[in-house]
C-alpha cells in the first residue's frame, strides 16, 4: 500500500451514508498478527464528510456534499496490523481522492440498438476503448434506458441505452469538465464526435448513434415503451386506419344531419315569410277568340224553272231581280233541285210559298242554324 492512491467518484448531490469505496490491505501473517485495522484522516475539508469502518475499510459520507468548498475531498488512509500492540506493528499510508461529480463533468454515449443489460456486459470493453482513444481515465457512472428528447420532456426507449461516463486527468486526478478544449475537441466537435462514433461502431460492433450532454434533471421522464415486432407495427397501422375511417364516417353523418337541419330551418323561414307577405288572389280571365268582322252566308233554293217562268207574267218581281243580281241560272237551279229532293217533291212546292224555297244553312262560326242568326 506504500505510495498508493485510491481514486473514488461520488455525485455531489448524493445523500448521507452513501457508500463510496472499500480500502483493503493484505498481511501475510496469520492469526493476531494478520488482523488489520483502518483509520482515515481528511486533509482539506472541515468539518469532515467521510467516515470509515475500521474493520472492513468501507468508506461512506456522514453528511451531504452541498457545502463542500472544493470539487474533491482528499484524505489519508492508514492500515496497520496487530491492533492491540501499541508499539510493535506494521503500517502503511495511502492517499484517497474523492471527486464530486456534477452535470458539467458528465458525458452520455447513446447506443440506439443495444439494450441496457447488454451494455452493462460491455462496460469494460467500452471503458478500454474510450481510454485508448482519449488518453484520459474513463469511468462509467451508470447505464440507463435510452431517453429521447421531445419538447422539454423525455420518452424512454428500452431498445437502446444511455451510458453516462466521466473523464479524469491522469496527471492531477481531477475530473475534467466538458467545456475544456481537450474534452470538447474529442467528444463534442463535429469532426471528433463522428470519428469517435464511427470507431466505436466498427470496433465494438455496436450502433453508437450520438454523444451528448445529459438532459436537465427538471425535464419530465416519459412513458417507457418496448420494441415492437413487424407484425405488431402492422397491426398498429391497421388499427390507426380503422380509427381514422371511423372518425371520417362519424363526421360525414354529422355533416348530413347538420345540412338537413339547415334545410328544415330554411323551409320554415320561407313558409313564415310567405304567411307574413301573403300571395295575391288572381281571378281567371277568359279570352274569347277574335271573330271575323264579316259573315258569309249561302242561300240555297230549289225552284222549278219551267213552272216558275211560265206562271209569272209581267215584269220580274223584286225576288227575281235579286236572284238575277246574284247570278242565278236555270242550270244552277236544276242542280239545286237534285240536292233538295229531301225537302219535298216538285208538285208539293208552291210558287207563292217563297219561304218554302229557302234552305237552312249552317253558320261555320257558331255551328247552329241560320234561324237563330240575324237576318240580312
Amino acid at each position: 500500500m506504500h505510495n498508493d492512491i485510491y481514486l473514488a467518484i461520488v455525485a455531489k448531490n448524493a445523500p448521507a451514508h452513501t457508500h463510496i469505496i472499500n480500502i483493503q490491505a493484505q498481511d501475510r501473517d496469520s492469526e493476531e498478527n494478520g488482523r488489520i485495522v483502518y483509520c482515515l484522516k481528511e486533509i482539506n475539508e472541515f468539518p469532515e464528510f467521510l467516515s470509515m469502518n475500521k474493520k472492513t475499510g468501507a468508506i461512506h459520507n456522514i453528511r451531504t456534499f452541498e457545502n463542500a468548498r472544493e470539487g474533491s475531498i482528499r484524505a489519508n488512509v492508514t492500515a496497520r496490523d496487530r491492533p492491540d500492540d501499541p508499539t510493535e506493528f506494521l503500517s502503511s499510508v495511502a492517499q484517497l481522492i474523492v471527486n464530486l461529480l456534477e452535470d458539467h463533468h458528465r458525458i452520455v454515449l447513446v447506443l440506439s440498438t443495444t439494450s441496457p443489460d447488454n451494455a452493462v456486459e460491455m462496460k469494460s470493453q467500452i471503458i478500454d476503448f474510450l481510454q485508448e482513444r482519449s488518453g484520459l481515465i474513463i469511468g462509467i457512472e451508470k447505464v440507463d434506458v435510452r431517453r429521447l428528447a421531445s419538447a422539454n420532456a423525455t420518452t424512454l426507449d428500452s431498445r437502446g441505452s444511455d451510458i453516462t461516463f466521466y473523464a479524469v486527468d491522469p496527471a492531477s486526478y481531477r475530473l475534467v469538465t466538458t467545456d475544456e478544449p481537450q474534452v470538447h475537441s474529442l467528444f463534442f466537435s463535429l469532426e471528433g464526435k463522428y470519428s469517435l462514433l464511427s470507431a466505436i461502431s466498427n470496433g465494438l460492433q455496436i450502433e453508437a448513434s450520438a454523444i451528448r450532454h445529459p438532459y436537465p434533471s427538471t425535464w419530465a421522464a416519459g412513458v417507457l415503451y418496448a420494441a415492437k415486432t413487424m407484425e405488431e407495427a402492422v397491426d398498429g397501422f391497421q388499427a390507426a386506419l380503422l380509427a381514422l375511417s371511423s372518425i371520417v364516417a362519424v363526421l360525414g353523418v354529422a355533416a348530413i344531419v347538420y345540412l338537413c337541419f339547415l334545410w328544415s330551418r330554411y323551409e320554415t323561414f320561407r313558409s313564415k315569410l310567405q304567411e307574413m307577405i301573403g300571395s295575391p288572389h288572381l281571378e281567371p280571365v277568359l279570352i274569347e277568340p277574335s271573330l271575323k268582322e264579316y259573315e258569309t252566308q249561302v242561300l240555297r233554293m230549289n225552284i222549278n224553272g219551267d213552272d216558275f217562268m211560265g206562271t209569272i207574267k209581267g215584269p220580274p218581281s223584286p225576288l227575281m231581280q235579286e236572284l238575277n243580281a246574284s247570278g242565278y241560272t236555270e242550270e244552277s237551279s236544276t242542280d239545286s233541285l237534285d240536292q233538295m229532293q229531301a225537302y219535298g217533291s216538285r208538285e208539293e212546292l208552291e210558287c207563292d210559298d217563297v219561304n218554302a224555297l229557302m234552305v237552312p244553312a249552317l253558320n261555320p262560326i257558331y255551328q247552329s242554324s241560320d234561324e237563330n242568326s240575324p237576318q240580312h
